[in-house]
């Protein structure tokens, strides 16, 4: 009996020392996980202006060299006739998108066929990333930001000798957490695009 009481009472448990040790790593871990959460959204962020870049170019492309197949046909005909490429930078749900879109005598028509045939995720467009919201500064000085209003959109288009006619300004890529600017891109008149 004396054996089993002295035995419970050297039994001390966890130490102050061994309790310092336990909190100090698990708070190591905590911030090497935020500083990576952290490198992960900017990384997504600057993706998403990689991805606009890029579909600008394409843009570029299709509207100097290709004529426009506005009802999906697969052939060029009077039906055609006045139709031009644009991309749509616009949000649904949380997500900003670039949709592939058609454009004539400068303003965006609204067709469902064009946008599902010519377009990912049910006609919505690709997808920029939930981590990251665009704003949009024309050269007039004003600003529209994509993601932060459903009915907010701006419309790109350029004419067949590579000037652009919507969407000429300043496009900035802004982190949702945070709200730390990763990349921004200037669009202009003549057509020309540059990553700031």
């Amino acid at each position: 009996m004396k054996k089993r009481r002295m035995k419970k009472l050297n039994n001390k448990g966890y130490s102050l020392v061994e309790l310092i040790i336990v909190i100090a790593i698990i708070v190591v871990l905590t911030a090497a996980a935020m500083i990576t959460m952290t490198v992960m959204h900017s990384a997504k962020a600057k993706e998403a202006a990689i991805t606009f870049d890029s579909e600008l170019s394409e843009l570029i492309k299709n509207s100097k060299s290709k004529a426009c197949d506005a009802n999906v046909d697969g052939k060029i005909d009077d039906a055609d006739e006045g139709y031009s490429f644009g991309i749509r930078l616009h949000k649904d749900g949380n997500k900003c998108y670039l949709q592939d879109v058609l454009v004539k005598d400068g303003l965006y028509v609204q067709d469902d066929t064009y946008e599902e045939a010519n377009n990912v995720n049910d006609g919505k467009g690709i997808s920029l990333s939930s981590y990251v919201y665009v704003k949009y500064t024309d050269l007039d000085g004003n600003v529209i930001t994509i993601g932060e209003n459903s009915g907010d959109e701006v419309l790109i288009a350029y004419k067949k000798d590579g000037t652009c006619f919507s969407g000429y300004g300043m496009y900035e890529f802004i982190r949702t957490s945070g709200g730390d600017q990763v990349a921004s891109m200037t669009l202009n008149k003549n057509g020309s695009h540059k990553s700031n």
